[in-house]
């Protein structure tokens, strides 16, 4: 039974978000909204987006970062839109996340997300913490990630 409600929740997730995909690309909140998003809208795309690297969901990656997205990563290296479409091909079900601690800060036509992703891997039972910062463009209704950085929390 909790399975079938976890599968409806994140089924109504998806929904929800495809429903904000524009010609555009990225995403758009209400049709005539006022610039302030709400901090669920910036959660729930954070939330799609770490599922849709583990579903191998490209066409919404594709949509949801700019054409500019760069990636720092934990190990400092520098990944770019393309590098992760392609990362979003592999398989990654050794892996279980969740992202906690999720703070929004709006500025005008820029938010920036900051929070912990907190990584199981599931064959060495070991557990990572990623401390990340994620940032958004609205570009007119439209919101893009344009840039996204991790830390190792040791």
């Amino acid at each position: 039974m909790f399975l079938v409600k976890y599968s409806i929740s994140i089924l109504l997730l998806h929904c929800l978000l495809i429903l904000n995909f524009t010609t555009t690309g990225c995403f758009a909140n209400k049709a005539g909204a006022p610039l302030q998003t709400s901090d669920s809208f910036f959660i729930s795309l954070e939330n799609h987006w770490l599922l849709a690297l583990r579903q191998h969901e490209t066409l919404y990656l594709n949509q949801l970062l700019a054409p500019d997205f760069i990636d720092i990563t934990y190990k400092g290296e520098l990944k770019t839109k393309s590098d992760i479409l392609s990362l979003a091909a592999n398989d990654n079900k050794n892996m279980k996340e969740q992202l906690t601690g999720i703070k929004v800060c709006e500025y005008k036509n820029t938010a920036v997300v900051t929070g912990v992703n907190n990584i199981t891997l599931k064959d060495i039972n070991q557990k990572i913490l990623i401390r990340f910062t994620d940032v958004f463009v609205k570009k007119e209704k439209h919101w893009c990630a344009v840039s996204a950085q991790e830390t190792l929390v040791k």
